[in-house]
């Protein structure tokens, strides 16, 4: 991926160079999205522990106001786009629906839970497009088939409120269950000690603190509450076509498709359930979408123009243990000047 972005720059460099410009922009201004994700992973289960989990996290109704740039280069033999966002999130809420199935639990026990999605949360988003333009009409109709390279990036942070075990979504335990998978005996559930183990929970890992255990607190154990995080990078190459139509010297109408076919996706959590291996959870897979821009540009005086557009981006990632859903609609608009 390194290597195809290098080559792009590289091709954009040499266009550049080798004719002469008939267009420059940049453009700078502000916007608002709205993302969703969801995120679900099926009978995730470590081999050092007898517990199988399935997970189903949804991020709904994430609201961020953005700073976006964009610059562009327009020449007798050369089509370029560049263009950036970054956002940082007002709004938005996160819920999980976690079923866990365990003989220390006596069968499978599902909890919910739902917690507001922290303003510190982010995105970031980068295109870089290379083609080469057809002109119509005299310049009026434009079409440029172009080949480029996206970077898209998720980081959510929420966290939950600490609860004492008597108000706690999780179930209080109302009967006996084996200490452990090979023992049949049973005992009366201590609200301290639930487990019966003398001072680890089960599904921890060796190094971690049973302090930190959201599922032992559920159960009846002491706990602090931590902040949640979850990341999820979109990077890949992709095939597009760009559109421009002048409608008269002052107004032009403009639009983009992108169509991402060979994209990867990097997600990962840093959660506090108590399940470890759910908590340091991370995979990598293929991904695809597609994202469709449409807007318009009005002359203002001299080069200066004003922009508004709005995005919608549309994403997949499937693996054998989990799916992910990403998709956001956005509005930004612009001040821009052309050289």
């Amino acid at each position: 991926m390194k290597q195809l972005l290098y080559g792009l720059l590289l091709c954009g460099w040499t266009a550049c160079c080798a004719f002469e410009t008939t267009t420059e922009s940049v453009e700078l201004g502000v916007g608002w999205r709205r993302d969703s994700l969801n995120w679900k992973v099926k009978k995730l289960q470590s081999d050092s522990v007898l517990a199988r989990v399935d997970s189903n996290t949804h991020f709904g109704s994430i609201d961020y106001y953005t700073i976006y740039g964009k610059a562009l280069w327009i020449g007798s033999s050369y089509y370029i786009r560049c263009s950036g966002d970054y956002g940082r999130s007002v709004d938005g809420r996160e819920k999980e629906s976690f079923k866990i199935t365990s003989p220390f639990l006596g069968g499978a026990w599902v909890f919910e839970e739902s917690a507001p999605i922290q303003r510190r949360s982010e995105a970031y988003d980068f295109h870089l497009a290379i083609g080469y333009p057809f002109w119509f009409d005299c310049y009026r109709y434009g079409l440029f088939p172009v080949i480029g390279f996206s970077y898209q990036k998720q980081h959510l942070r929420t966290k939950h409120k600490k609860e004492d075990s008597s108000s706690s979504y999780f179930p209080s335990p109302t009967s006996s269950f084996p200490t452990s998978p090979s023992d049949d005996s049973s005992f009366s559930i201590d609200s301290s000690n639930p487990f019966g183990f003398a001072s680890s929970n089960p599904f921890s890992s060796p190094s971690s603190s049973i302090e930190e255990s959201r599922i032992a607190s559920g159960l009846g154990l002491s706990t602090h509450r931590r902040c949640n995080s979850y990341r999820m990078t979109w990077y890949g190459p992709f095939l597009g076509l760009d559109a421009l139509y002048a409608v008269d010297n002052e107004w032009t109408l403009f639009g983009s498709l992108e169509a991402h076919f060979l994209d990867n996706c990097h997600r990962k959590r840093k959660t506090w359930t108590g399940v470890y291996f759910v908590d340091r959870y991370r995979k990598r897979g293929w991904a695809y979408g597609y994202q469709a821009i449409c807007g318009t540009n009005f002359a203002i005086q001299s080069s200066w123009y004003a922009s508004l557009a709005t995005d919608y981006n549309w994403f997949k990632s499937a693996s054998g243990k989990d799916t992910l859903h990403w998709c956001n609609v956005g509005v930004h608009a612009t001040l821009g000047c052309e050289f």
